[in-house]
């Protein structure tokens, strides 16, 4: 097998649009040295349109990598576990990346979205604890599950013009993220999305299009007053589960489902408590006559 010059390590001719498995395969074939764990820069070719499936896993000593502007595709853990590993630019060229991509990269501070994208893949950045601030461009149209799971976040800006539509199961989960500013286009926010944040302030556009907040969607979050949106006809339970600074769940004026009574929210016929804030400390609270039941 021929090698050419990569960056500083070595690769062997493939077409050159294709870079899949490589350093699996050469460490299958039990020239482990091949692997180059000492590389600490890659720099991909133009004319490379596609990383495959665990291409540059778990590169211990990988400090930066610079991607072409031809690239389309990335493949399912092509960087997982490079601990190193400090900035990242996805050209705009790309439209695809497999999931868990970026996973677990500690020391990963810096990550620019590409503008060809629509999805950000489940658990792509997770565990990246020193990623502390994102950018989601307006091309991006679904978060999916676990995306930044437990990652450094302190602040995640949606672009302006946002098309974002859903931000899926614990796409957030566990970060330190103080304040949301959800995009009008957003229309479900999935179970446990922002669980386990610092959130003080969560806000929704007059024209918000979101229909659904899932089971636990903010639960053990720092808020102490939110107002739901008029749209949000899927309410899940525990959505602010643990919240204990939180005293106050406002329903907008035209809910057709829920509504509030000075802060607790019932079913719009009254039949029903549906959410009590954790953070009231009334001692007793005197149920409105209609309620036949408590959510739990």
């Amino acid at each position: 097998m021929n090698n050419k010059n990569f960056g500083q390590c070595r690769y062997p001719t493939l077409p050159v649009n294709f870079i899949c498995f490589y350093f699996y395969f050469v460490e299958k074939e039990g020239a482990k040295n091949i692997r180059n764990e000492d590389v600490e820069t890659i720099v991909v070719p133009n004319g490379i349109k596609n990383i495959g499936q665990s291409a540059f896993r778990e590169m211990p000593s990988l400090r930066s990598v610079r991607l072409p502007e031809d690239l389309e595709t990335l493949g399912q853990l092509a960087f997982y576990e490079c601990d190193k590993l400090e900035n990242v630019v996805i050209p705009d060229s790309v439209i695809s990346i497999g999931e868990n991509a970026f996973f677990g990269n500690w020391i990963l501070s810096s990550v620019v979205i590409g503008r060809g994208l629509n999805v950000i893949p489940s658990e792509c950045f997770a565990e990246c604890v020193s990623l502390d601030m994102i950018v989601v461009p307006n091309n991006i149209i679904i978060i999916e599950k676990m995306a930044f799971a437990k990652s450094g976040l302190t602040a995640v800006v949606f672009e302006n013009g946002s098309n974002l539509a859903a931000i899926a199961y614990r796409a957030f989960f566990y970060c330190n993220i103080s304040v949301i500013d959800v995009p009008a286009s957003v229309t479900v926010i999935g179970q446990e999305a922002f669980a386990y944040n610092a959130i003080v302030s969560v806000t929704f556009a007059s024209n918000t299009q979101l229909h659904t907040i899932g089971d636990q969607a903010f639960m053990s979050s720092a808020l102490k007053a939110i107002t739901i949106p008029a749209g949000v006809t899927s309410l899940g339970y525990g959505a602010f589960a643990c919240c204990d600074y939180l005293t106050s769940i406002e329903i907008a004026e035209g809910n057709t489902v829920y509504h509030d009574i000075n802060g607790v929210v019932y079913t719009l016929d009254n039949t029903k408590i549906h959410m009590y804030p954790a953070g009231r400390e009334e001692s007793s609270y005197t149920i409105e006559l209609a309620a036949r039941s408590v959510s739990p």
